[in-house]
């Protein structure tokens, strides 16, 4: 009789202690989900339209040249960071169409051509109706420091509006 109340208590000690060990560990998913959940979506789209809008201040007060720089600018801090979609997105339609049909195309192009980090250097900037022609040479700070001259050609619809190409090599 004594040693069945005792193997009775080992097992519910034995049974607590699984269990307090189980909503732990559940305890710990939900913990880990939460934390790793996307953003919302309304959150994202909230998030970029301030970032527009903070840009658009930035630029509000420039003159072209700097307007322009901002903008080529923008779009290699979108390759530097690897978010070809958003650079891919800013680029001219039939200039995508003759050059990088797919993102993925574009995306391959990106990786070979640019590097994690890159230094801008501004050489000159020309106007040629709506259209700008902006001469940047980028040193890509990488393993191999190789530096190269590439000219943008931005048009702007409106501040913080534009599309761009440049001369893919």
């Amino acid at each position: 009789m004594k040693s069945n109340k005792k193997n009775i208590k080992r097992s519910i000690k034995i049974a607590l202690i699984v269990c307090t060990t189980i909503i732990i560990c559940l305890l710990f998913l939900l913990l880990v989900l939460y934390l790793n959940k996307p953003e919302n979506q309304e959150d994202q789209v909230r998030t970029q339209e301030e970032r527009d809008e903070q840009i658009t201040n930035i630029i509000r007060p420039k003159g072209e040249k700097e307007r322009v720089q901002i903008y080529v600018a923008e779009f290699l801090k979108h390759i530097e960071k690897k978010e070809y979609d958003e650079a891919y997105a800013l680029l001219y339609d039939q200039f995508k169409k003759n050059y990088f049909p797919t993102i993925s195309s574009f995306s391959s192009y990106a990786e070979e051509k640019y590097s994690d980090l890159m230094k801008l250097e501004y050489d000159s900037i020309e106007r040629q109706g709506n259209y700008y022609i902006l001469t940047v040479t980028i040193t890509n700070l990488g393993e191999n420091e190789k530096e190269e001259t590439q000219k943008f050609i931005v048009y702007e619809n409106g501040l913080n509006d534009y599309t761009l190409s440049f001369q893919a090599k």
